[in-house]
């Protein structure tokens, strides 16, 4: 619901604050004082594009709107500044226009000759058949059984893509495979294989470096053992001296046990290093297997591995897809089928419901002055079905005797567009309910027993959901139980619009004066009194 509106520099409206009632609100005054100033305002606070004739001067344009959306108060600021930059604010945070747009759409329906009316969509025109058919449970099953035939089919798609892929790769991925499998891989065995290699490539350096520290523990003129058995024998001349240096000599006799052990260790390990160039070969050809492995597949062996593990489980799929593939394809079939029997009983039920609507809103229209109207719905197969099935739906409208029917997107006269939209809402309106419906030029044209009509149907309306008209009409203005006046007024040479709340007595002026014009009399305050009720 629209509580209250403040604009500030909108083109004549200087600064004004409107609060709104929570069912038919009027808005009146002369052509050109400023009224549709206020449904463009509102307009803008719903996400409008502004207009650079918005601007009367160099000030910024500012306006607030307090809302009432599901229990929720919200406030929207936008300002707007000649250079064409604008800035809007949901509850005093900065938001873009999508989210503004997002939260407004749905409880807001505007309709003027200054805004794209939600019944130009003519997408949406089979939403209005389908909500007052009220057979929305089945709708529900039709969308979901379009959800689930959608995913199965792409689903199906995807695997026989997979499929096909596979077909076209499996010889590249059977080499690919099989040269990977050449080799036992595993984390490490680069490392593994070139430390071997090259043990067996050194093994002459690796024996004649053993021998020649051999040499050193142990040779002939030298050596390391023969120099500790002179050592030991000097020693021994000093242990009649000084017992403490038998301690010495045995120190170096276990020195000379370890330097024998050493050797003997040292030899077995040089025996140990025997060239074998059939093992040499085939390291050779391992290491060369193993780099040229780390360079096809990306790097390291751990990719390697990766990416061996990648095309076995990918060609392993090859396995069980013809399976998937046959159990998609049955659901599939099955889900179509369940598919067209419910798009072929959501289309008898709108074949069923066309006369009925038509005739409903040939009714209201003859009640609104267009006596002369014919609504028609145009309701076609498509040769696709979609969520919403088989059927497109538009509307068409003849508005006079003799003219062609066309479609409604085609009709020019924003008087009749709004008339023909509160047909729309008025038939609807035990069905859908949105916040507030705003109403401009509604009335244009229409007079006498219409127009009294035209207002008890706002007024029926406005019991259900909040209205603002902005009405010509006295028979119209007088149903409202908030109305507002628009007026110019000269303010140092500079026009301005005003914008006030009547009360009982000013408003029985006013519509007096909708009556005769601007000579009131007593016979038009008479009959406005009358229109009041009073």
């Amino acid at each position: 619901m629209l509580q209250k509106i403040i604009i500030k520099n909108l083109a004549i409206i200087n600064n004004a604050e409107i609060v709104f009632s929570d069912s038919l609100n009027i808005i009146t005054g002369e052509t050109g004082s400023g009224k549709s100033l206020i449904v463009n305002a509102i307009d803008l606070l719903l996400g409008a594009k502004f207009s650079k004739e918005n601007f009367r001067d160099e000030n910024e344009i500012e306006l607030i709107g307090y809302f009432a959306f599901n229990n929720e108060k919200i406030e929207i600021k936008r300002i707007f500044n000649c250079s064409g930059n604008h800035k809007t604010f949901i509850n005093n945070k900065q938001s873009t226009n999508y989210e503004l747009k997002n939260i407004t759409k749905n409880y807001i329906d505007m309709h003027s000759q200054y805004n794209q009316h939600s019944i130009f969509d003519k997408s949406i025109h089979i939403d209005y058949l389908d909500t007052f058919g009220n057979y929305s449970e089945l709708l529900d099953k039709l969308s979901q059984a379009f959800i689930d035939y959608e995913a199965n089919r792409k689903e199906l798609l995807e695997l026989k893509r997979q499929k096909d892929d596979i077909a076209s790769k499996r010889e590249l991925y059977d080499y690919q495979l099989s040269e990977l499998n050449d080799i036992d891989l595993y984390e490490g065995i680069d490392y593994d294989i070139s430390r071997d290699y090259d043990k067996m490539s050194n093994i002459e350096n690796i024996k004649k470096t053993i021998k020649d520290v051999v040499d050193i523990l142990d040779g002939d003129e030298g050596g390391l053992k023969g120099d500790i058995t002179k050592s030991i024998k000097l020693l021994s001349r000093l242990s009649d001296i000084d017992g403490e240096f038998n301690n010495f000599t045995k120190i170096f006799e276990n020195i000379k046990i370890d330097i024998d052990e050493l050797k003997y260790d040292m030899n077995l390990k040089k025996d140990e290093y025997v060239f074998d160039a059939e093992e040499f070969n085939t390291l050779s050809d391992k290491l060369e297997k193993v780099q040229m492995i780390k360079r096809k597949y990306g790097g390291t062996i751990q990719s390697a591995i990766s990416y061996k593990d990648k095309i076995e489980k990918y060609l392993g799929n090859v396995l069980d897809i013809d399976a998937k593939i046959d159990n998609l394809d049955k659901a599939v079939r099955k889900g179509r089928r369940d598919l067209n029997r419910l798009a072929e009983k959501v289309s008898n039920k709108r074949i069923a419901n066309v006369p009925i609507f038509e005739k409903n809103i040939n009714q209201i229209l003859s009640q609104l002055n267009m006596e002369d109207a014919v609504f028609v719905i145009n309701l076609a197969r498509a040769d696709n079905v979609s969520e919403k099935g088989y059927d497109h739906c538009e509307f068409y409208i003849r508005t006079n005797k003799g003219s062609e029917i066309k479609p409604i997107v085609k009709i020019a006269s924003g008087g009749e567009i709004s008339r023909i939209m509160l047909a729309i809402k008025i038939l609807m309106q035990n069905k859908v309910r949105k916040n507030t419906l705003i109403f401009d030029e509604i009335d244009l044209g229409v007079s006498g027993k219409a127009a009294e009509n035209l207002g008890e149907n706002l007024l029926e309306l406005s019991n259900k959901t909040q209205v603002v008209c902005i009405s010509h009409l006295p028979q119209v203005a007088s149903k409202g139980d908030s109305h507002h006046k628009v007026f110019k007024k000269n303010n140092n040479n500079l026009t301005i619009s005003k914008i006030v709340k009547l009360n009982s007595e000013s408003r029985i002026t006013e519509i007096a004066q909708m009556l005769s014009g601007k000579e009131i009399t007593d016979s038009s305050i008479k009959q406005a009194k009358y229109l009041l009720k009073i």
